[in-house]
C-alpha cells in the first residue's frame, strides 16, 4: 500500500509539474504573440513615418507621371536663390513621387540648358533601366523630342533618396530647415 501512495504522490507530482510547465508554455506563447502583434502593429505604423516605404504599387506609366505632376504649380514667390531653389524643389517633388509609387532620384550637374551653372532635377523610371528627366522646377516632364534631352540624361550626381543626397552639400537639399 505504500509503494502504490508512494507511486501515486509520484505521478501527482509529474502531474502537477507538467500542467506547471504548460502553463508557462501558454504564458510564454501569449507573450510572444503580443510581442508579435505589437510588431506588425509597429511596422504598419512606421511605413508612414518613414517614406521609402511605397505607399502604393510602383507607378510607371508616363501618363500617370503626367497626370499626377499636372496637379501642382509652385507658388510664384516660392523660388528663392540659396534658400529654396532646383535643389530643395527636386527634394520636395522626389519626396511626393515616392509616396505616389513613383521611383524617382535626384540628379545635379550643369544646367542642361548650357548656363554652365549647377542645377538639379528629377529623373522617374518608366520601365526597367529607363528614365524620363522631370523639371522639379516647373513639375514638367522632358520630352523626348527636347533639344536638351541629351543633357538631362548627363548629370554629375545620382541620389536614391534625400539621405544620400544630404551627404553631398547638406544646405542644398534640406528644404525642410528653409
Amino acid at each position: 500500500m505504500k509503494e502504490t501512495n508512494t507511486a501515486l504522490n509520484n505521478e501527482k507530482i509529474q502531474l502537477i509539474y507538467e500542467r506547471s510547465q504548460i502553463k508557462n508554455i501558454n504564458r510564454r506563447y501569449d507573450e510572444l504573440k503580443i510581442t508579435s502583434d505589437e510588431l506588425k502593429i509597429t511596422s504598419e505604423t512606421n511605413k508612414f513615418l518613414f517614406y521609402y516605404t511605397p505607399l502604393t504599387e510602383k507607378i510607371t506609366r508616363v501618363q500617370d507621371l503626367e497626370e499626377y505632376l499636372s496637379r501642382y504649380e509652385w507658388k510664384e514667390d516660392a523660388a528663392k536663390i540659396d534658400i529654396f531653389d532646383c535643389s530643395e524643389m527636386s527634394a520636395v517633388l522626389e519626396r511626393m513621387l515616392e509616396n505616389e509609387g513613383f521611383h524617382t532620384f535626384i540628379v545635379s550637374g550643369k544646367s542642361p540648358y548650357g548656363s554652365g551653372e549647377g542645377h538639379a532635377w528629377l529623373i522617374v523610371e518608366i520601365s526597367p533601366d529607363e528614365f524620363i528627366p522631370v523639371e522639379a522646377v516647373n513639375f514638367s516632364i522632358i520630352p523626348w523630342d527636347s533639344p536638351y534631352i541629351n543633357e538631362y540624361h548627363s548629370y554629375d550626381n545620382k541620389f536614391e533618396t534625400i539621405h544620400e543626397a544630404l551627404n553631398y552639400p547638406k544646405d542644398g537639399y534640406d528644404w525642410w530647415e528653409q
